[in-house]
């Protein structure tokens, strides 16, 4: 498959990404360096935040001394973030991302695998939205009819959300 973005999920902060961990891990982002995560233990001094995932989701661990906002409103401790919200850290604000368009690519594990949602089998060469915990592939029409539902992949725990571009 290849993906139509970048590397997800991620903060866009407009100018520059930054990627998110692999599951069961974290990283910092400190605020005098916010391009460049790195890889430290929970107790680090410093300011910042940090940036992790694990199998249901990704989030923020927001130290007391520091100031995060998530739509709007401030975030205390721990906050679970959702495809397309706001977040505001260190005077930037960027967009969390981790839903993925893709086309299909001859061979993949998606060719030839019906859409969970209306059935109709994908090829090689359509687009498609990729769930991001599952894997599943979804018709970009079928995405959009799930939204605020779940997943219709057994066990998947995403409820898909709306696939906006950034507003910049």
């Amino acid at each position: 498959m290849t993906a139509l973005g970048s590397t997800l999920p991620n903060l866009d902060f407009g100018t520059w990404v930054v990627p998110f961990p692999e599951r069961g891990h974290h990283v910092f982002l400190g605020s005098d360096d916010l391009h460049t995560p790195r890889e430290s233990g929970i107790g680090e001094v410093g300011q910042g935040i940090w940036l992790m995932r694990t199998e249901s989701g990704a989030g923020v661990i927001v130290p007391s001394d520091a100031e995060v906002v998530r739509e709007g409103v401030p975030v205390v401790g721990f906050a679970v973030l959702h495809h397309g919200e706001h977040i505001e850290f260190a005077s930037h604000l960027a967009r969390f991302a981790e839903v993925q368009r893709m086309v299909i690519e001859q061979g993949s594990r998606l060719d030839g695998r019906e859409c969970p949602h209306c059935l109709v089998m994908h090829k090689a060469g359509e687009e498609v939205i990729r769930c991001p915990f599952c894997g599943e592939g979804y018709c970009l029409d079928c995405w959009d009819a799930l939204i605020g539902v779940r997943c219709c992949s057994r066990s998947c725990p995403l409820a898909p959300g709306r696939l906006d571009e950034p507003s910049k």
